[in-house]
């Protein structure tokens, strides 16, 4: 749309003090229907670890706890099973009186060597009683030894800590539970033992906290964009978790800002808006405290000393702002909202702090043109920060805050092609993480995976704890979710959890015969090999990166290059996107010929599957080994919308003739290519804010390329754009791969005189067909005009022109949708398939519009009609007389 902005919104979400009293998030949004019996949001963090030698009588040390059972009640000897080995438990212990432990590992070692450990490691050798802690003591000189890493005294609140710990036994069945990491590392090396295996799960420790429903503080522009209104949820989004209260002590760091992305959806036509919000911590003031009851008081550890401002501990709320836009430039939103932050904290040291924030946000909302073909990359000058602008790659497939990198690095390939089957079989998916950036970009990957199929169920990315209850919903959806939710709720048991952290996938129990055997067995391995080799690349290239801090430095924020780190991301994120493609490609080959076209009057029904797909037939064409899966993928939503897409004219046709033409290219070992277009390698510079200058709603940048350029106006760019708006239908302009077939022919017949002529009369043909339209609209009889361009059509194919134009054929079937003629549309499409041309998405979609909502002739002649029959019954008896 010729209206849109780099970004439309900037809001500001937070805990409104003026409305009293404070609502509770958990008395506004009340879900009980999967309440923990024993909830560990409060619960203390592990402190303190310790191993003890059953069979030499070690008791539990004071005040810890013992890990006697695994999961499914087996003992949780450490040697479980094994023969001459000594009876070892884990005992842990829960406080605040020591910094929390961050990690728990177990090392090797032997007479040799000893495995190199994480600077700040400790190993557990002895018992508490002074006696060996080896777990590996009954055989072999290899010894097995339980580490932990303990935080520093000064780590900030939101650092993730060790609150749960148990064992478990593989051999036996058992595997990690839900939200627990798994150690790698078997712990039993004695003969005749079982697998023994730590797990443990991380969370944020948090003592004092108090949760409230979040309010929108503010938002600029203060009225809302008639062509998109302001999303009244927008607070919840922004704050996923609630706002927040707490405490913490003096000597702890400042909670550092975290980053997250949602999408909103708005209007009829379901438009995505795009959000990108940075959470950050405000200290309270003592005037604050005192609008909060007694018991909101006394869950904040408030002290009476702390309603005088002399209170030992520091008490803050969280509070976001937000960008919201109708494109998917989350990179850019990120660093312009940090660069607010760090303004708002006084940490920009140039002259920017002479510049309101206002006129920053003003002048990033209103001032900065979106990048084009011609002008691909905007530098955006922030005072002496530089934020690059990128255009997102032309391609055929639709646009989504998609990132197939994140899916790779997260899941693995083996999980990946299960995700993939999960989605195709309509699963009920929850993706759930504590980096609540990751949340969405996944998601995105997750519905875009199946194309051309599209998801039709209930989508959110980032779901508010606010909006957990839509988790029991008898449809099938693909939801994402902060992993805290877990501390509160219990996991239902018919979604199939993916945890981003651990890297677990739990298919949910009325799926478990959905496995990766289900697909068909030829693309399901060329899938899963594609993507174990860009995983290879994708650790290797990760392995010589350095880890980034959320918040840049000054010199990587001034840099105004493109690195070749990101240029080796777009490439793996379109190699893994075609790998996708391929195997949807390799799965639905040949289904457009069995879609079944329209070729009587339209009745009830004719909207249906099985009026315009022979669903039989195609499973039939199919492998008889998996006629589950295609039966399954059959009475999907989403199979059954893309054959009504492919059926008729919707807003996906350029993308549906892109796979058809992929179809074309794929066999069982075939390529498929995403080619993308990043137009020109110019680069626009927009100025920094002024502090003096007046507000312009005109667009100020300068152009750097070859030759002086002068920019237009963001008005200007409109009216050129609706001047040649008319040119946009499908009537003239041909596929990107109908224009690739005709310069490849043109290339090959250049050179046959004979060949050649042909190829010049096939595209006088198309230029006739191209202005028959004009020459309908000033033509009286319309069926007169359309039943001559028809026989054009039949003395055009009888010239056997080579390659056969489809433009011919879809110009005409789009006037007889125009002028009411579905009886010749219909022979349009017989003539087409006498041909062996099989119609593409476009072509096919208006010839289904003109025979379903033309007016079909009915029963009763008209007066010609009669008069013609008058006529042939007089000559008949006058012939027989003779």
């Amino acid at each position: 749309m010729d209206d849109k902005r780099v970004a439309d919104y900037f809001v500001v979400a937070g805990l409104d003090w003026n409305v009293q009293p404070l609502a509770p998030l958990e008395e506004v949004f009340p879900n009980e229907t999967s309440l923990k019996s024993t909830p560990t949001q409060r619960q203390d963090p592990i402190v303190d670890l310790a191993v003890i030698d059953r069979t030499l009588g070690e008791p539990i040390p004071t005040n810890f706890r013992c890990i006697e059972f695994t999961p499914t009640n087996f003992p949780a000897d450490l040697n479980h099973g094994s023969l001459r080995a000594h009876e070892m438990y884990l005992c842990y212990r829960r406080g605040r009186d020591k910094p929390a432990i961050l990690d728990i590992g177990v090392t090797y070692e032997n007479k040799d060597c000893k495995e190199k450990l994480l600077p700040g490691c400790e190993v557990i050798y002895w018992t508490p009683q002074a006696n060996s802690a080896n777990v590996n003591n009954g055989s072999g000189s290899l010894k097995i030894f339980v580490t932990f890493r303990r935080s520093s005294t000064f780590a900030p609140i939101d650092i993730l800590v060790v609150t749960e710990i148990c064992v478990i036994l593989p051999n036996k069945g058992e595997t990690a539970p839900h939200a627990h990491c798994m150690i790698d590392k078997n712990l039993n090396k004695g003969i005749m033992g079982s697998d023994v295996f730590l797990c443990y799960k991380k969370s944020m420790a948090k003592l004092n906290c108090l949760t409230f429903k979040p309010s929108l503080l503010g938002h600029y522009p203060l009225e809302d964009i008639p062509q998109l209104p302001l999303p009244q949820q927008v607070a919840m989004f922004c704050l996923p978790m609630g706002a927040t209260l707490e405490s913490w002590s003096p000597q702890r760091q400042f909670p550092t800002p975290v980053f997250s992305t949602f999408i909103l959806t708005t209007g009829l036509a379901a438009e995505k808006v795009y959000g990108a919000a940075v959470t950050f911590y405000e200290k309270l003031a003592p005037d604050k405290l005192k609008l909060l009851d007694q018991a909101q008081r006394s869950g904040l550890g408030i002290e009476k000393e702390a309603m005088n401002g002399s209170a030992g501990e520091d008490y803050g709320a969280n509070k976001s702002i937000c960008l919201l836009s109708r494109l998917p430039f989350f990179e850019t939103f990120k660093k312009f909202l940090l660069y607010i932050y760090r303004m708002v904290f006084g940490r920009v040291d140039d002259l920017s702090q002479y510049i309101p924030i206002e006129r920053h946000i003003s002048h990033f909302l209103t001032r900065i043109p979106l990048p084009s073909i011609q002008r691909p990359r905007i530098m955006i000058q922030l005072s002496s920060t530089s934020i690059l602008l990128t255009q997102p790659d032309e391609t055929p497939l639709p646009k989504s805050g998609a990132s197939f990198i994140d899916v790779l690095k997260n899941l693995g390939p083996t999980n990946s092609t299960l995700l993939l089957l999960s989605v195709l079989m309509e699963h009920k998916i929850l993706v759930h993480s504590l980096r609540p950036a990751v949340l969405t970009s996944v998601s995105e990957a997750i519905s875009a995976m199946i194309f051309p199929l599209h998801w039709q169920c209930p989508y959110i990315p980032l779901c508010p704890i606010g909006l957990s209850y839509v988790l029991h919903s008898p449809t099938p959806f693909i939801i994402g979710i902060d992993s805290r939710y877990f501390d509160t709720y219990d996991l239902p048991s018919d979604v199939t959890c993916i945890d981003l952290d651990t890297k677990t996938f739990t298919v949910s129990e009325d799926r478990r015969s959905h496995n990766i055997k289900l697909l068909p067995k030829k693309p399901a391995k060329l899938l899963r090999s594609t993507l174990e080799k860009l995983n290879n690349q994708l650790l290797a290239s990760t392995s010589l990166s350095s880890p980034q801090s959320l918040i840049p430095s000054k010199s990587r924020s001034a840099s105004n290059t493109f690195s070749l780190d990101d240029s080796f991301n777009v490439a793996l994120e379109i190699s893994i996107r075609e790998a996708y493609l391929r195997f949807m490609a390799a799965i639905l080959k040949g289904y457009s010929g069995h879609l079944l076209p329209i070729t009587n009057a339209p009745s009830v029904g004719n909207m249906s599957l099985n009026s315009l797909f022979d669903v039989v037939g195609f499973v039939k064409s199919r492998d008889k080994a998996y006629n589950k899966f295609y039966a399954l993928l059959l009475k999907t939503q989403a199979f059954s919308r893309f054959i009504e897409e492919r059926s008729f004219v919707s807003d996906k046709d350029s993308s549906l003739a892109f796979f058809d033409d992929c179809l074309e290219r794929v066999d069982d070992c075939g390529n498929v290519v995403i080619k993308s277009s990043s137009g020109s390698q110019s680069r626009d510079f927009t100025n920094p804010p002024s502090a003096t200058t007046p507000f312009q709603n005109r667009v100020n940048h300068r152009h750097q390329q070859s030759g002086s350029t002068t920019a237009t106006s963001s008005a200007d760019q409109v009216k050129v754009g609706a001047k040649f708006a008319g040119y946009s239908s499908p009537m003239v302009c041909r596929t990107h791969h109908e224009i690739k077939q005709s310069q490849k022919f043109g290339l090959k017949y250049a050179s046959v005189p004979q060949a050649w002529a042909k190829y010049l009369a096939w595209h006088c043909y198309s230029l006739w067909f191209i202005h028959l339209s004009s020459y309908a609209r000033y033509v009286h009889s319309k069926s007169k005009v359309l039943k001559s361009a028809f026989d054009v059509l039949v003395s055009m194919q009888s010239a056997r022109l080579q390659p056969p134009d489809e433009v011919c054929y879809r110009v005409l079937m789009q006037l007889c949708g125009i002028y009411h003629q579905p009886v010749l549309a219909v022979k349009v499409l017989f003539e087409m398939k006498k041909r062996g041309i099989q119609p593409n998405a476009i072509t096919y979609g208006f010839y289904n519009k003109a025979v379903l909502e033309s007016k079909w002739p009915t029963s009763n002649s008209t007066p010609d009609q009669l008069w013609n029959k008058l006529r042939n019954v007089l000559m008949a008896v006058a012939r027989f007389k003779r």
